[in-house]
């Protein structure tokens, strides 16, 4: 019997990224994160990278089952990377469900 394919993304610097990343090199980047760019801890201004929205997307539609994985602990980090990242900038995703759970 075949079960749709289960996949784990995680988000920051995968899916996601800070806004201040737009239009920067990697290695850009990695030095705004290592010099603490303020806009590294506004989880609700990060934007998609590349064709991440789309791509998930079409996973989505050809069955996948999809789960996100963040590095936040707080519960409002966890919402504010939920609500605020891969659907504000593409709608064609659905509200993530993420459990809360504090480990």
């Amino acid at each position: 019997m075949f079960s749709a394919m289960k996949i784990l993304i995680f988000t920051e610097g995968t899916i996601i990224m800070h806004n201040n990343g737009i239009g920067h090199s990697r290695e850009q980047i990695v030095q705004q994160v290592k010099d603490n760019d303020p806009s590294i801890h506004d989880y609700r201004s990060y934007v998609p990278i590349g064709k991440a929205a789309e791509k998930l997307t079409q996973w989505k539609n050809r069955g996948a089952e999809i789960f996100y994985l963040t590095s936040r602990r707080k519960h409002e980090e966890i919402n504010d990377v939920a609500s605020h990242s891969i659907r504000k900038h593409k709608r064609t995703t659905k509200p993530w469900k993420i459990p809360y759970r504090n480990v």
